[in-house]
C-alpha cells in the first residue's frame, strides 16, 4: 500500500505547528516508511511547509519558478511508491486558480470557480498514478476570518479594512464548495474539526490520530507529538495600525520593525478580544449566511465519537471593542509605548 495525504490547510488552522512536527522529525518518519518530502528533492534548501511549491505553480514565489514546482511534484510522486505514506502540507492548494488575468476573484464568481477547477486538474494532474487523498481542517467561520485578517495584515502590505477584507477574499470562507471542487474531480475529502483537534491531547496528536494515516502507531508512537506555539498573532490594535501604514510612505521593512517593538511593549491582556465586525449583530449577520452549509458538513464529514466539542466552535468572547478603528484606550497604549521607544534611543 502507498498512499499520499495531501493537507490542504485551512490557513490558521495549526497548520504551522503540523508543519514543523513534519519537518522536524522528517528523518524519524522516513524510516519507518512515513515520507514527508524536502526541497532537497531538486536541490533547493528544505522548509517546514510546501507551500513555496505550491504558489510557484501559480508563478507566486520568489525563488521558486513554476519548472521547480512542477519537477518537484513530478518526483515526489513517483518516489512516493517506495513508503507507505507521503504527506504534502501547502495551505495556498486550499484557494490558488489558475488565472489568464481577465477576472478578478471577488469580484466574478463563476469564473473564480472555473479557473479554482482548472488549478486543482493541474495541481492532481502530478499524482494521476497515484492513491491520494485530500485532508481539510475547518475553523467556525467568524474567528477563521478575524485570524486571517490579522495574518492578512501582519504578512502582507494589504490595504484595506475588515469589510473589505471579508468581501474581496469570499472564497475562504466558502467551505461547502471548496469541498465540492476537489470531489468533482474525484477525490475523497476528509474535513477535520479545528474545534475539536485542539481538545484532550492536543493539535498535533489529535491531526495524527484522526484516521488519515491509518494506523499511526507503526510511524508516531516514538515521537513527541506536544505541541510548540508557532506563528503568533500580533495584537488586535497593531493590526490596525500596520493597516493604516501600509497607505504610507513608509518602507516594509521600517514598519515591521516598528509594530515589532510596540507589540514587545504591549500588555498581553488586550490580545484577540478586539472583535473587527462593526458589531455583534454585524458578525452574527455575516457568519449566519453559512448556517445550512455548516449543518451539511456536519452531516456528511463529521465521523468523529467526541461529541461534547462543537464541530464549529465559537466561544463569542465578551470583545470590549467592535470595529476596524482604535478605541481611546488602544491609542493611548500605543502612544505610551511609542514615547518609551522614543525615550530609550534618546538614553
Amino acid at each position: 500500500m502507498s498512499e499520499i495525504v495531501i493537507h490542504i490547510g485551512t490557513h490558521k488552522t495549526g497548520t504551522t505547528a503540523i508543519q514543523s512536527f513534519f519537518h522536524q522529525n522528517r528523518k524519524a518518519l522516513g524510516d519507518t516508511g512515513f515520507w514527508y518530502p524536502g526541497y532537497n528533492l531538486i536541490d533547493k534548501k528544505n522548509h517546514p511547509a510546501h507551500l513555496g511549491m505550491a504558489n510557484a505553480l501559480v508563478n507566486e514565489h520568489k525563488r521558486f519558478s513554476q519548472k521547480d514546482a512542477e519537477d518537484f511534484f513530478k518526483l515526489v510522486a513517483k518516489k512516493s511508491k517506495s513508503y507507505d505514506y507521503t504527506f504534502i502540507s501547502a495551505e495556498p492548494l486550499y484557494r490558488h486558480y489558475l488565472n489568464s488575468g481577465n477576472f478578478s476573484a471577488h469580484q466574478d464568481k463563476q469564473a473564480y470557480w472555473e479557473s479554482r477547477e482548472l488549478f486543482i486538474k493541474y495541481f492532481l494532474s502530478f499524482f494521476t498514478n497515484c492513491d491520494a487523498s485530500i485532508v481539510l481542517v475547518l475553523r467556525e467561520h467568524a474567528s477563521y476570518a478575524q485570524s486571517l485578517y490579522q495574518e492578512h495584515i501582519k504578512s502582507t502590505r494589504y490595504k484595506g479594512n475588515f469589510k473589505d477584507f471579508l468581501t474581496e477574499f469570499w472564497f475562504h470562507f466558502d467551505y461547502l464548495n471548496q469541498i465540492h471542487a476537489w470531489e468533482k474531480l474525484g477525490h475523497k475529502v476528509n474535513v477535520l474539526s479545528y474545534s475539536k483537534l485542539g481538545k484532550k491531547e492536543g493539535l498535533i496528536h489529535n491531526f495524527i490520530d484522526s484516521g488519515v494515516f491509518g494506523n499511526p502507531e507503526k510511524y508516531f508512537a516514538e515521537l513527541d507529538t506536544s505541541e510548540r506555539r508557532s506563528n503568533a498573532a500580533i495584537f488586535s490594535e497593531l493590526v490596525i495600525l500596520k493597516r493604516m501604514l501600509h497607505s504610507s510612505a513608509m518602507g516594509r521593512e521600517a514598519i515591521e520593525e516598528l509594530i515589532k517593538s510596540i507589540n514587545s511593549n504591549l500588555s498581553h491582556s488586550s490580545r484577540l478580544k478586539h472583535c473587527f465586525f462593526d458589531n455583534q449583530e454585524h458578525l452574527l449577520r455575516w457568519t449566519n449566511q453559512f448556517e445550512n452549509d455548516k449543518q451539511l458538513i456536519i452531516q456528511r464529514y463529521n465521523h468523529e465519537k467526541e461529541i461534547s466539542t462543537p464541530f464549529f466552535e465559537f466561544a463569542h468572547e465578551n470583545y470590549y471593542a467592535f470595529g476596524d478603528n482604535f478605541t481611546e484606550d488602544e491609542g493611548i497604549s500605543i502612544l505610551k509605548s511609542l514615547t518609551g521607544l522614543l525615550e530609550n534611543k534618546t538614553n
